[in-house]
């Protein structure tokens, strides 16, 4: 925990990936009792953290979840099987 609150232990290090890219991740992931809609907010969320530059980080993955938990569109079980997959799709 840093001194202003939750410090993320992921890599800050930037990876291209492509917004067909996050879909896949996000609609193969094994996602508990999610709609389409949620679905759709989870890729949307993504999609304006990426829309900068094209890249994301792991911890940017984590901190879109984590906000997305704090709005209840994921819970933990969804947060962690996400940013698993994430991870997985990174080390490729």
């Amino acid at each position: 925990m840093g001194i202003f609150g939750y410090t993320s232990p992921y890599s800050r290090d930037k990876h291209n990936i492509t917004r067909a890219a996050v879909q896949r991740i996000i609609s193969r992931t094994a996602i508990k009792r999610v709609t389409k809609e949620t679905e759709l907010a989870i890729e949307r969320a993504f999609e304006v953290e990426r829309k900068h530059d094209g890249k994301l980080s792991l911890r940017q993955v984590d901190e879109v979840l984590r906000q997305l938990k704090k709005e209840h569109v994921v819970d933990v079980y969804n947060m962690k099987t996400i940013l698993k997959a994430f991870e997985t799709f990174f080390e490729r």
